[in-house]
């Protein structure tokens, strides 16, 4: 499946870049917002995270610079490191004997749709920089606003899950 998604990628990436040479920008924009991804990543931590928050944001702006990436967030609250961890390094086939390996997983910890793990924060923020040419734009108070609406974001949303 992987493979198909590439390949239908690849075939609007090339159909975007003819008609950007024929210098239709519009076709080649819709063209290539079109295709699915080629690369997705995951991005899961802590909501009160400012690490997360900007790994959430370099996220965001390379979805909206770069119509081959999209990203996808999951945040948790401190009640719930514990299981989130073990549950990720289980899917992601991190060792965990004994729950121990799960401790280890850095907030926030990002990976690609393929199962690849690209590391905590430092190592993503390196590698869309080097692969991308993408920087984080928050400053301090911007950051500590983000993870203080990403906190009230996850506990509104299991209030809203509780009453359900």
């Amino acid at each position: 499946m992987a493979s198909g998604v590439g390949g239908a990628s690849a075939a609007a990436a090339a159909a975007a870049a003819a008609a950007a040479t024929a210098g239709d920008a519009a076709t080649a924009t819709s063209l290539a917002r079109a295709s699915a991804p080629a690369v997705v990543y995951h991005i899961a931590g802590l909501a009160s995270d400012a690490q997360f928050a900007t790994a959430e944001r370099l996220g965001a702006i390379m979805q909206t610079l770069l119509p081959c990436v999209a990203s996808e967030s999951r945040m948790y609250l401190e009640d719930e490191c514990e299981r989130e961890s073990v549950a990720l390094a289980t899917r992601l086939g991190i060792g965990t004997a004994g729950g121990a390996a799960a401790h280890a997983l850095p907030s926030p910890v990002i990976w690609t749709s393929t199962g690849r793990l690209v590391g905590g924060l430092i190592d993503f923020a390196t590698y869309v920089r080097d692969c991308y040419g993408v920087e984080c734009d928050y400053d301090p108070a911007t950051t500590a606003a983000v993870t203080q609406a990403n906190v009230r974001q996850v506990r509104a949303a299991r209030a809203a899950a509780a009453e359900a």
